[in-house]
């Protein structure tokens, strides 16, 4: 009925790149809807810029990215704004320190708030919610193994939170989540040498 079909529009405008917001933009191609989800508003980088705070800028400058996203995050409380618009800004700073984890938590927590807010900040969120780190592995061996890169991504996404440290209560570690023994024969399956 109309409000179903309501729904499934609604869920597909709020959420194109969402679970639920894919699935009931399938189901309204399925029912001979010609449904195109509006085109995100192009957004900057980052809403609002940040200065990184000293002590970050210099472990930066010296190559220490990792060491400079453990000290924003210590120091992150006295460097946000106020509101999304200070997630933003966490968010843009930790994607330029190359930690994928702590951006896509803050996108997560960012997008939530968003929803039904403004477009554009909502936009950026759910752009951030989707990043591509560890490209150059991924891009080099995906081929080579027949894995397209977004599913890679989407398993790091689902599995682990872009979190390398990552590990379960079962044991299963890094960002896929892979059992030791699992991974073990997987990369000797394609001649890697297991690096846990």
């Amino acid at each position: 009925g109309g409000t179903a079909m309501s729904r499934y529009r609604s869920l597909a405008e709020d959420g194109p790149n969402e679970w639920y917001g894919l699935l009931a933009r399938r189901r309204l191609v399925e029912l001979g809807v010609d449904f195109r989800p509006p085109a995100a508003a192009p957004s900057p980088s980052t809403p609002v810029q940040m200065t990184l705070p000293e002590g970050v800028e210099f472990l930066v400058s010296i190559g220490l990215d990792e060491e400079a996203a453990d000290l924003l995050h210590t120091e992150e409380a006295r460097f946000r704004g106020e509101g999304l618009a200070g997630i933003a800004t966490l968010v843009d700073a930790y994607a330029r320190l190359g930690d994928a984890a702590r951006s896509f938590r803050l996108a997560r927590q960012g997008a939530s708030s968003a929803s039904g807010g403004d477009p554009a900040l909502h936009a950026y969120f759910v752009r951030a919610m989707h990043p591509r780190p560890y490209a150059d592995v991924v891009e080099a061996l995906g081929p080579r193994l027949g894995v397209e890169a977004s599913y890679v991504y989407g398993t790091m996404r689902q599995e682990s939170g872009f979190d390398p440290s990552a590990v379960s209560r079962v044991g299963a570690i890094g960002l896929l989540q892979l059992m030791p023994r699992t991974a073990a024969r997987a990369a000797a399956s394609v001649g890697l040498e297991l690096e846990p």
